[in-house]
This record gives C-alpha cells, structure tokens and sequence, in this order.
C-alpha cells in the first residue's frame, strides 16, 4: 500500500487499473480510494483475485455477489468501470474471468497442482456460467 501511496499525483491523467489488487474488499476500497485522489480519472476492471470467496468466512458467498460489490464499490468512489471517452479515446472496460481450466489441454490433477488450484477453491460461478461444469467444480 505504501507504493501505491507514494506514487506522484497526475490530475490531469487517466489511470486503467486491470485487477488483481486484492481478494479483501477494505485493500480494494483503500487502493481505488488513494488512487482516484491522485488521477483525473480511474478506471477498474477486476481480476480473478478480486473475485476469490472464503467460504470459511462468508459460507453463501459467490463470485458474483462479490463482482457486485466491487461494482458498487467502483460507483460508490467514483471510479470508472463503464465505457467512457477520454479525450479522443474511448476506454471500455472488459469483464472476463480467467482460469486455467479454460485450457482444455491441462487435467484437473496438474490445474490443481499449479498454485494450489487456489483459483478453483476460492472461485464460486454458478454452474450454467461455467464451461467445464462438474470438472472444474472438483
């Protein structure tokens, strides 16, 4: 957080922050919030680590609950996460998912073997949003 703090100001500037901030939605507020102070204009598409859930914690948490609250979030702060044109630009912000059983080629033992298969475990997409179905579930 300290780097993100640091950094110089630039208010005439846009900023494109592409996900992977964090999994806690407090470090997500805090980042976008010391960001959108330092930039005209922020703009924030989440990663796959934003959408992770600890089930331990939050047991009817799902990915896309969370995906809301960010986006509420994002429209709380001020922070951009609709098309918008900037200057001569149009900035049009993309949702996806990566996740390596997107990769037909990889098994499910080698998927959950890379990082733990910690995007599997802590993912939670309703099943008629996931191509792999069963499989991926584990």
């Amino acid at each position: 957080m300290n780097l993100v703090k640091e950094w110089p100001s630039h208010p005439d500037d846009s900023l494109i922050v592409v996900g992977d901030i964090s999994h806690k939605l407090d470090v997500i507020e805090e980042t976008l919030g010391i960001l959108k102070g330092k930039y005209a204009d922020v703009f924030f598409v989440p990663g796959n680590h934003e959408l992770w859930v600890d089930k331990e914690k939050d047991p009817d948490g799902t990915s896309l609950k969370k995906f809301e609250q960010i986006m509420a979030l994002c429209d709380r702060l001020g922070v951009r996460t609709k098309p918008a044109l900037v200057g001569d630009c149009w900035v049009v912000p993309l949702f996806s998912f990566y996740d390596r059983s997107l990769d037909l080629t990889c098994t499910q033992p080698e998927l959950l073997s890379a990082h733990g298969g910690h995007d599997l475990k802590a993912t939670d997409a309703p099943e008629e949003l996931s191509m792999l179905g069963e499989w991926a579930a584990g």
